[in-house]
C-alpha cells in the first residue's frame, strides 16, 4: 500500500449537543443509545446530513501525508492520500471497491479490491456510525459499565455483528457521560490486531461537532496522529465521483 499507511481514517461525526443534560436512568444500553442520539440533536437532525468532505494530514516515516476523505449516503466513500507526487485513491461506489496509484501524474495501478480489506472498507463506508444508525437487528449492543478516560467518565458500549464476516465486527465505544461526545473507539481485526482511535479537539461546524484530531494506534506498535484542516457538510458531490476510472491501456 502506498506510504505503508496501515489504517483507514474513520471519520466520526459527532452531532450538535443540546447541553450537558443529565439523564435519570442510563442503566441499560437502550437508554444510553437513545440519550446519545437525543444529545446529538435527535433523529431528524442526524438524518439531515447527506455528505461530508474532510481534508487534513498526518506524519508518517516518509514525511507529511495529505489526505482527503469524502462520504455520501448511503454507503459511498472515497479516500485520497498524497505524498511528493504520489497519490493513492481508494473508493467504494456502493457496489465495487477500487484503488488507483498515480506517480508523477502517471497511473501505475488501477485494481478492484476484494477480500477482508473490502469488507472492512465497506463497513466504514456505511454513512452513519453504528451508534447513530437506526437500531440494527444484525448487531448486538451491550453496556459494559462506566470507565474513566483521564478524568472523563465514559459509558462503554460494546457492539458485535451477529453474522460477523468482517474483521472489525467487534468494537468498544467510549462515550463521555457529560457531553455525549465519542472519545475513544477500540476495534479488533483478524489475527488479533486491535486498533484504538482517540478523538479530541472538537469544533462545531453548521451545528455539528467534528473531532479535529484523531490519534490512531495498533497493539502491534504502529501509530499516527491525523489532524483535520477543514470539513464541509452536505457538499454537492455526484455519485460518479466514487466510480472507478476507466482502466488505461
Amino acid at each position: 500500500m502506498l506510504l505503508a499507511f496501515r489504517f483507514r481514517l474513520q471519520l466520526c461525526i459527532l452531532f450538535v449537543c443540546l447541553g450537558n443534560c443529565l439523564h435519570a436512568d442510563l442503566s441499560t444500553v437502550e437508554a444510553v443509545l437513545d440519550a446519545y442520539v437525543t444529545e446529538q440533536g435527535g433523529r431528524n437532525r442526524i438524518n439531515e446530513m447527506s455528505s461530508i468532505r474532510a481534508s487534513g494530514h498526518y506524519e508518517a516515516e516518509v514525511g507529511e501525508v495529505d489526505l482527503v476523505l469524502v462520504r455520501k449516503k448511503p454507503n459511498m466513500m472515497r479516500t485520497m492520500y498524497g505524498f511528493k507526487g504520489s497519490v493513492e485513491i481508494t473508493a467504494f461506489d456502493g457496489k465495487e471497491m477500487w484503488k488507483t496509484v498515480t506517480q508523477g501524474g502517471v497511473e501505475v495501478s488501477n485494481v478492484l479490491v476484494e477480500g477482508a480489506a473490502r469488507l472492512d472498507f465497506v463497513e466504514d463506508a456505511t454513512f452513519y456510525d453504528v451508534l447513530l444508525r437506526e437500531r440494527d437487528k444484525t448487531i448486538r449492543y451491550s453496556l459494559l459499565g462506566i470507565e474513566y478516560l483521564d478524568r472523563s467518565p465514559c459509558y462503554v458500549v460494546k457492539t458485535e455483528k451477529l453474522d460477523a464476516e468482517n474483521s472489525s465486527a467487534r468494537r468498544l465505544s467510549y462515550i463521555d457521560t457529560r457531553t455525549f461526545r465519542l472519545l475513544k473507539v477500540e476495534r479488533w481485526k483478524e489475527g488479533g490486531e486491535k486498533i484504538t482511535s482517540l478523538f479530541s479537539e472538537y469544533e462545531r461546524n453548521k451545528g455539528y461537532w467534528i473531532a479535529k484530531m484523531i490519534e490512531i494506534s495498533s497493539n502491534r506498535g504502529s501509530a499516527i496522529t491525523v489532524r483535520l484542516n477543514s470539513t464541509e457538510i452536505n457538499v454537492g458531490v455526484f455519485n460518479s465521483y466514487f466510480a472507478r476510472p476507466q482502466v488505461e491501456n
